[in-house]
């Protein structure tokens, strides 16, 4: 995937803002990337960084269909919405939290392109 053109509007000191609060894992694994990375104060933003996120899972193979639960479940008995509110959001031992942590460092390394393209 080349880096999302949307992200490239963004300047390099908000790249580097934005690469500061992705460098941290999750605050809150109750919550998925979009509470814990995603909602800033601009509504911009947080539109840019979703299309972003939605991108890297086509990109990895695990997009749902859904913006608001993009991560597809691996699981043919569970929905992509149902799956989401399971304590395995973040785990590591589960296809479905290995998929988060994927989308997750894919994300980061888009955000480490359009820094080293400014």
């Amino acid at each position: 995937m080349t880096t999302s053109i949307l992200i490239q509007s963004f300047t390099k000191p908000e790249l580097l803002a934005i690469k500061e609060r992705f460098s941290k894992d999750p605050k809150n694994t109750r919550f998925g990337i979009c509470s814990n990375y995603i909602h800033f104060n601009r509504s911009l933003t947080n539109r840019i960084l979703r299309e972003l996120m939605v991108e890297c899972c086509k990109d990895l193979g695990i997009y749902s269909g859904s913006v608001g639960f993009p991560i597809k479940s691996p699981y043919e008995h569970e929905s992509h919405d149902n799956i989401y509110y399971t304590n395995i959001k973040w785990s590591k031992r589960y296809k479905y939290g290995k998929w988060r942590w994927a989308l997750l460092n894919k994300m980061r390394e888009e955000i480490d392109k359009a820094i080293e393209a400014k």
